[in-house]
């Protein structure tokens, strides 16, 4: 129960600090900027440059990483600058993917590789640029286009729930199907001993 009511307690205290943080959008001469303020405490950044190459780079404070913050600038991002950027076709580019880190198993994971960045081919004339992304594809991603873990869950709970419907259905069938053919067997056998009414003959 302690634990229960100290999640409850986790959870309230969640929702109050996310009632204070806010996303705001802004650019300078060089760059499309979203910043994230805890109250009127900058805690996360994320920028696209300008001019080409489009680079990028976000920053979230240790306290508010892995909540989601950071797909929350980037989808911000994406609201402001689709209709500024020549075309939602142009490459984004990292210089260096400074991304990895730990996950709660122990497994180095790049944020960046998470969200469909891939090697900077040789033969791009921004080689040197070690990952790259369409910013459609970019936008896509952190929109919905790549499905969340809790909707992958849902929908496998659903077809497994279905999948039991199916298979008790299917069981059910089977079993009437069985009575009924045992039934048959006993009243064949009824009729062949004589018994008219079993038989299913006409009475004398």
């Amino acid at each position: 129960m302690a634990n229960t009511s100290n999640g409850k307690k986790r959870k309230r205290y969640d929702t109050e600090r996310e009632d204070k943080l806010n996303i705001k959008f802004s650019e300078d001469s060089f760059s499309y900027i979203t910043k994230l303020f805890d109250g009127n405490i900058e805690v996360g950044e994320f920028t696209i440059g300008k001019n080409k190459p489009h680079d990028l780079n976000i920053h979230i404070n240790d306290a508010y990483k892995n909540k989601g913050y950071s797909k929350k600038l980037i989808s911000k991002m994406c609201e402001e600058v689709t209709s500024k950027i020549s075309s939602p076709q142009a490459m984004l580019y990292i210089d260096t993917d400074a991304s990895w880190e730990k996950d709660n198993y122990g497994v180095q994971k790049s944020y960046w590789d998470y969200l469909g960045m891939k090697e900077t081919p040789t033969d791009d004339e921004y080689y040197g640029y070690e990952k790259q992304i369409k910013l459609s594809d970019l936008c896509k991603k952190v929109s919905g286009g790549g499905k969340s873990r809790k909707s992958r869950k849902s929908r496998k709970s659903r077809k497994s729930r279905k999948s039991k419907k199916s298979h008790k259905s299917k069981k059910s069938k089977k079993s009437r199907k069985s009575r009924k053919s045992r039934k048959s067997r006993k009243n064949k056998k009824g009729g062949g001993s004589g018994c008219a009414p079993c038989s299913g003959s006409p009475l004398p």
